[in-house]
């Protein structure tokens, strides 16, 4: 319960997704970047909650990090209702068993004019 206090506290975007490509877990500050502080995206795939197009952007680095690979990129990735600049970092979570079974995602900013301004 504290973890996840301080976890919300955080102004940039937390998330987990396991190896099914399904969201685990997402800090409040990710539900405020989609406009839905009240959705549990536990269990929801990235692609159902990002759109297509913006999966179908970071999927090979998704992969990578599945992989093992820790991957940092900066790119502009169209959301399901806008398209963002973003800086991102992938950390890969390897089981007891020495298996990849998710990553820690965490997109520092928005650089696009929008997320500057915080303008909705």
């Amino acid at each position: 319960m504290l973890l996840r206090l301080v976890i919300d506290s955080l102004p940039g975007l937390v998330v987990y997704v396991d190896r099914d490509y399904c969201y685990r877990f997402a800090n409040l500050a990710y539900s405020e970047w989609f406009r839905r502080p009240d959705l549990n995206f536990e269990g929801q795939k990235v692609a159902e909650v990002i759109g297509e197009t913006g999966f179908n952007q970071i999927r090979e680095r998704i992969d990578r990090a599945l992989a093992g690979e820790e991957v940092e990129f900066e790119r502009r990735i169209r959301y399901a209702d806008r398209e963002r600049d973003v800086h991102l970092t992938y950390v890969p979570d390897r089981g007891p068993d020495g298996v990849f079974r998710g990553m820690v995602a965490g997109a520092g900013r928005d650089g696009t004019e929008e997320g500057r301004t915080g303008a909705a």
